[in-house]
């Protein structure tokens, strides 16, 4: 199986024309057929979110993070 030799994998969400690094559930990514996927190629790799933040305000950058680990959460519950 491919999923064997991939180790870590950039996730982020996107709005279907490009590669936009949104965060996951903000774009048309659709998590429960790509986790789907992922399964059936044996992935037991890493995720390492690649979304755009270097913007962001000092006083949401704790609840924007708070967002991720549990949008994470719920895409790694998905079989």
């Amino acid at each position: 199986y491919i999923g064997a030799r991939l180790k870590v994998l950039h996730v982020n969400d996107n709005l279907g024309h490009g590669d936009d690094h949104i965060p996951p559930f903000c774009g048309t990514v659709d998590w429960k057929d790509a986790m789907k996927g992922l399964k059936a190629i044996g992935f037991n790799g890493l995720f390492n979110y690649e979304v755009q933040a270097e913007r962001l305000p000092e006083s949401v950058r704790a609840p924007f993070a708070k967002y991720l680990i549990r949008a994470a959460h719920e895409i790694m519950s998905y079989e």
